[in-house]
C-alpha cells in the first residue's frame, strides 16, 4: 500500500523491514539485505533520470549504512553483482556507489559479498580488489556458478538459480523463498574422536546420551579405529538431528512468525507458517567443527 517511489523512500522501507524482522524473530543478529544493488537499482535509476543528483543519493545511502551499524550485530551482508538468467553481468552504477560509500565509511556493516564470474568487467574487478577495502576486511568473494551448482543439488530449479544470494554467515539462500536454519546442527568432530580413544567416554564430563557403539580398549588395526570413529560420529549426528527436529517442533507450536511468513513464498498460498512447511525451501545446515584437528589426529594415530 503506497509503496516507495524514490531511492530515499525505498531505503526507508528497507530500514522499517530490517527492524521489524528483528522484532518478529526476537533476535537482531545477522539480518542481511540480499541482492541490494539489484532490487534498489530501479529507484536509483529513476531518481537520476528525474534530475536527483548523485551526491544526494550518496548521502541517503551513507545515512542508511550508518544506521545499519546502530542495530543488532554488524553481520549484515549485501550482495553485489552477479549474472542474470540470460548470462548478463549485473554490476550497475549503484554497485559502484555502494563500494564507494563502504570505502568512505570504513564501518563493519554491511559485509560486501561479491558474485565473481568470468564476465566481470575490468572496472568492477579493480573496484573490488581496492586495497582500501582489503584493509577493512572487505569484500568477500563467491563464485557465481559454483554457488549455483550447490543450490541445484539442494533442489532449486535451473530457471531460478540466478536469484541466489548469500547471507552474513556465508550461507547460500533463495531470497524471499527460503527458511535457512543456519546453525541447525553443530557437530564437534573432536567428541567422537575422544570417545574412540577413551573407551567410549569423553575426556571431561559425561555425555547426555548413551552410546551404542562398542568401543574397545585396544584396537587391532587402524581400519578398526576408523570404523568405530565413523559409527560414533553417526550416533552423535543422529542425536543432533533429533534435537533439531524437537526445537523446530517447539518453534512451530510456540514461536510462529506471521510477519516473516507473510514475506516468504509460499506461506500465504499454503496457509502455513514458514517453519511449518509454508516456505518454498526449508534448509537445515549441518556444521562439522574441528575437521582439520581430527584429520591431524588420525594421521598421527595411523603413524
Amino acid at each position: 500500500f503506497q509503496p516507495a517511489q524514490t531511492f530515499h523512500q525505498a531505503l526507508q522501507s528497507i530500514w522499517f523491514t530490517h527492524i521489524a524482522i528483528g522484532i518478529s524473530e526476537f533476535c537482531t543478529a545477522s539480518i542481511s539485505l540480499g541482492r541490494f544493488d539489484q532490487y534498489l537499482y530501479p529507484f536509483y535509476k529513476r531518481d537520476i533520470e528525474n534530475g536527483v543528483s548523485e551526491e544526494s543519493l550518496e548521502q541517503s545511502l551513507t545515512d542508511f549504512f550508518l544506521k545499519l551499524n546502530t542495530y543488532g550485530d554488524p553481520a549484515c551482508a549485501v550482495n553485489l553483482g552477479g549474472v542474470d538468467e540470460n548470462g548478463n553481468d549485473l554490476c550497475n552504477p549503484l554497485t559502484y556507489l555502494i563500494l564507494k560509500v563502504a570505502k568512505k565509511l570504513r564501518k563493519p556493516s554491511p559485509i560486501l559479498a561479491v558474485h565473481v564470474h568470468s564476465g566481470l568487467e575490468d572496472k568492477a574487478i579493480q573496484e573490488v580488489v581496492d586495497p582500501d577495502l582489503f584493509t577493512i576486511g572487505q569484500p568477500s568473494f563467491y563464485g557465481e556458478f559454483s554457488c549455483r551448482e550447490t543450490l541445484a543439488k539442494r533442489g532449486v530449479p535451473k530457471e531460478d538459480l540466478h536469484k541466489w544470494t548469500v547471507n552474513s554467515c556465508m550461507g547460500l539462500m533463495m531470497p524471499g523463498e527460503e527458511i535457512s536454519d543456519m546453525w541447525g546442527s553443530v557437530v564437534n568432530m573432536l567428541l567422537p574422536l575422544e570417545l574412540a580413544i577413551n573407551s567410549g567416554s569423553p575426556l571431561h564430563k559425561n555425555l547426555p546420551i548413551s552410546i551404542k557403539t562398542q568401543v574397545p580398549d585396544d584396537y587391532q588395526s587402524f581400519d578398526q579405529f576408523v570404523n568405530v570413529l565413523s559409527s560414533l560420529t553417526e550416533e552423535i549426528l543422529d542425536f543432533n538431528i533429533s534435537q533439531n527436529r524437537s526445537s523446530t517442533k517447539y518453534i512451530i507450536e510456540e514461536r510462529p512468525n506471521p510477519y516473516l511468513s507473510a514475506l516468504t513464498s509460499d506461506c500465504i498460498s499454503r496457509d502455513l507458517d514458514r517453519t511449518n512447511g509454508g516456505a518454498k525451501y526449508h534448509t537445515v545446515i549441518v556444521e562439522a567443527f574441528a575437521l582439520i584437528n581430527v584429520s591431524d589426529a588420525l594421521l598421527a594415530i595411523k603413524k
